[in-house]
């Protein structure tokens, strides 16, 4: 055995155990990035984002959970075995991360503010509503921080909020330092002030600080004792019971007895070289999660049952990573192990269940989340005009509210596209054109005077496709599931200088240029058509009233089919009732579900689902029941 397969194998001194020869016909599957984090947060409780050094992961398809853009490489392989030694290090010992000390002054650039006025100390929050807020991108783990807020002078009440959830109030007289404690979760986090009751001449803020984590031993997620649950005295009896609990939950099945007897073997010969219990059990631990049976899902057919069924096991990693993005539960393993999950109908309970566990929040962000463009939203560095952090945070809020209707609140799929309602906070509506009282907070807003519907009008989307091409080619691809073209090597894709020297409105000049690009005239006859009902949207997803040149916006366009349609509200119910849209659903829903790239095999079973789901109103809930329990999920002929 190479050096790379025993270490990736746990393996220590003599005792090597070799690695089960695995069908060629076996499917591999890495864990992705945000699943690797999800399955320590499982196994640890950790706040601690082990994978946040890893590369990131490409995409395939839509999505970064494709087996065939998972590669493993020897630098991934020591990032790995890094991240455990971290994990190891919080388990027995506690974990401190670097803290990290934030100042924002509360003049300038650093800051957004709606209302009051700047000066040259800080900034004056005037009149109830006023708000100074900024966007943190750099909270590093999740935990406890610190946030300091230093008045010069002023009297009144502030609210204090987190990402637009109000965490606490409090009162301002004069100079002084207000400090409170705040549980933030690792990423981008926004911080806001609103005055809230002016006691005459408003409030003076000079700065805001944000220190931590606190990581504390005491403050550490310490799983010690729920995973040790025997009493180490017992020596080997104690090991072996570790060992093959914590193997299952790890490797998602129940270990043989030759491997529970092959870790052990690792701790004793450790507790033999004097290292004690923990130490020694360090080893074992180590050797448990540097297996490939951690960090693969190993779909192999010589373990089928009968009928190239999947595995017990194997069923339940499957579901569970498509709806959890992380490892089955107790109760998922159990049934896996005793073959109930071959069952239809334990399946479809199994499915009911997991959707209504805060774990299917993971299909938010990472189904909803890349095919919506909702994390892309959240995490790219955005320089759009008229974009805040602020208003960004808001925009990512709303569509995490449209996305958990659809896929966990048993709202039609389609409704994204033509929700008349949404969820905003008052800056966002007045964002849309909608008045709201500045005090009310989040809430539900009526769309129906803004010339608004679903997600394609949402700032967000417009947001994060800015201009006509990108635009439609992310309603092509997205809802459409139409592949486009990259554009010809030989042409150039900057038109900018032709749109300057044309005459007339921007969309007249455009296609006036496409006319002299003759190779790029097929594909944008199709892209085109979809991205000019929104072009009366800026990189903000604000409306205008005329284009750069002045002139009134034309927002008629097509379909593909050569359906005309008259403007972005009429295209988005144009696609809600498309045929072809719900059956876009369900492939990316597929594709998703599988982890790769629908093929030849596939087609007849996504047509036969599409017309589920269509019959069943658009439900995902039923279209996860329908896909789940059909042949090509619970067969090895589901697996490239």
């Amino acid at each position: 055995m190479s050096p790379l397969i025993a270490l990736l194998a746990g393996c220590v001194g003599n005792d090597v155990t070799a690695i089960s020869a695995v069908d060629p016909d076996a499917r591999v599957h890495r864990l992705n990035n945000h699943e690797y984090d999800a399955v320590m947060g499982d196994l640890f409780t950790t706040a601690q984002r082990p994978a946040r050094r890893f590369p990131t992961n490409a995409k395939v398809a839509g999505f970064d959970n494709n087996a065939a853009s998972l590669p493993i490489t020897p630098t991934f392989l020591d990032l790995h075995e890094l991240a455990i030694e971290d994990l190891l290090d919080e388990f027995f010992y506690g974990w401190s991360s670097d803290p990290v000390h934030l100042e924002f002054e509360a003049e300038g650039s650093a800051v957004d503010t709606v209302g009051g006025k700047e000066t040259p100390l800080g900034h004056w929050m005037l009149s109830d509503g006023d708000l100074l807020g900024c966007t943190v991108v750099t909270v590093p783990e999740k935990g406890y921080y610190d946030f300091h807020i230093a008045s010069i002078e002023g009297h009144g009440e502030v609210a204090f909020y987190v990402d637009s959830h109000l965490q606490t109030t409090f009162s301002v007289d004069g100079a002084a330092t207000h400090t409170f404690e705040v549980f933030l979760d690792a990423g981008m986090r926004g911080f806001e002030l609103s005055l809230v009751d002016d006691d005459g001449g408003g409030v003076h803020i000079d700065s805001l600080v944000l220190e931590g984590p606190h990581a504390t031993f005491a403050d550490a997620s310490w799983s010690y004792d729920a995973i040790v649950s025997c009493d180490p005295a017992d020596g080997t009896n104690c090991v072996k019971h570790v060992v093959a609990d914590f193997g299952q939950k790890a490797w998602r099945r129940d270990l043989t007895s030759d491997e529970v007897e092959s870790l052990v073997g690792i701790w004793r010969k450790g507790d033999a070289l004097g290292l004690g219990f923990d130490d020694a059990l360090r080893w074992s631990l180590k050797a448990v999660l540097m297996s490939p049976e951690f960090l693969f899902r190993i779909e192999d057919p010589a373990g089928s049952p009968g009928a190239n069924l999947l595995s017990g096991p194997e069923l339940a990693s499957r579901l569970s990573f498509f709806l959890w993005s992380s490892g089955p539960d107790e109760q998922l393993l159990a049934l896996g192990a005793n073959g109930m999950l071959q069952r239809p109908e334990v399946i479809k309970a199994e499915v009911i269940r997991m959707l209504a566990d805060p774990r299917a929040e993971a299909l938010i962000w990472n189904l909803a989340g890349q095919w919506w463009g909702l994390r892309a939203l959240a995490e790219t560095p955005l320089e759009n005009e008229g974009l805040t952090n602020g208003l960004r945070i808001d925009m990512v809020r709303e569509m995490e509210h449209h996305a958990r209707r659809v896929l966990l609140d048993g709202a039609p799929m389609t409704e994204a596209l033509t929700y008349q309602s949404t969820f905003a906070s008052p800056r966002l509506a007045g964002h849309y054109g909608i008045s709201t009282d500045p005090n009310s907070g989040w809430g539900t807003v009526d769309l129906s005077g803004s010339g608004r519907q679903g997600l394609l009008m949402s700032g967000g989307w417009l947001t994060i496709t800015t201009g006509v091409v990108f635009r439609g080619k992310s309603i092509l691809e997205n809802f459409l599931c139409e592949e486009t073209s990259p554009p010809p090597a030989e042409v150039t894709s900057d038109l900018s200088d032709e749109i300057e020297a044309g005459e007339g409105s921007y969309r007249e000049r455009l296609e006036t240029a496409r006319t002299f690009n003759e190779p790029c005239t097929g594909c944008h006859a199709v892209i085109d058509p979809l991205g000019f009902p929104f072009d009366e949207f800026d990189a903000a997803g604000k409306q205008m009233d005329v284009d750069r040149f002045g002139y009134a916006f034309d927002t008629s366009g097509a379909l593909p089919s050569g359906t005309a349609v008259s403007g972005a509200r009429d295209l988005s119910s144009q696609l809600a009732t498309d045929p072809k849209v719900a059956r876009c659903m369900v492939q990316k829903t597929y594709s998703y579900a599988l982890g790769r790239k629908p093929g030849a095999v596939d087609w007849a079973a996504i047509d036969s689902l599409a017309e589920e789901f269509v019959a069943n109103d658009h439900s995902f809930q039923s279209l996860v029941v329908s896909l789940t329990t059909s042949e090509l999920f619970r067969t090895h002929r589901g697996s490239p």
